[in-house]
């Protein structure tokens, strides 16, 4: 099988996808992490292939921005940093699919990763 894991988000979004994608990369599946390189180290920790999405500039700065803390503004600026990082991403994971033998995985966060998997089960 061949795993693609798109993780978004902190690490608290991240770390549990590295563990997932660990334990499939042991039982001999074939496993690929989408993730910001902020979270690098601990992905080739892991023994996992990065596929780097974003740079960790744009990690840190999206954290500094004050109202992604904010209880009520800041799901809106975390919603407009999915979206404008959506279509890349989307490419990412459809240059990965091998038909009949990929398994899409997905953080709450990803939406790129249903859009793929929808067309596939819609035939």
């Amino acid at each position: 099988m061949n795993a693609v894991i798109t993780a978004l988000g902190s690490g608290g979004d991240v770390f549990p996808f590295i563990a997932l994608g660990q334990v499939l990369r042991e039982r001999g599946h074939r496993v690929t992490l989408l993730a910001n390189p902020h979270f690098a180290a601990a992905v080739a920790q892991a023994g996992l292939p990065l596929a780097p999405l974003g740079t960790e500039a744009e990690y840190l700065a999206a954290l500094r921005q004050p109202d992604i803390w904010h209880p009520r503004r800041g799901f809106a600026v975390l919603w407009r940093q999915i979206m404008e990082w959506t279509p890349r991403l989307l490419t990412m994971i459809e240059g990965r699919i091998v038909p009949g033998q990929t398994v899409l995985i997905g953080s709450t966060l990803s939406v790129a990763t249903r859009h793929p998997a929808s067309r596939t089960l819609a035939g």
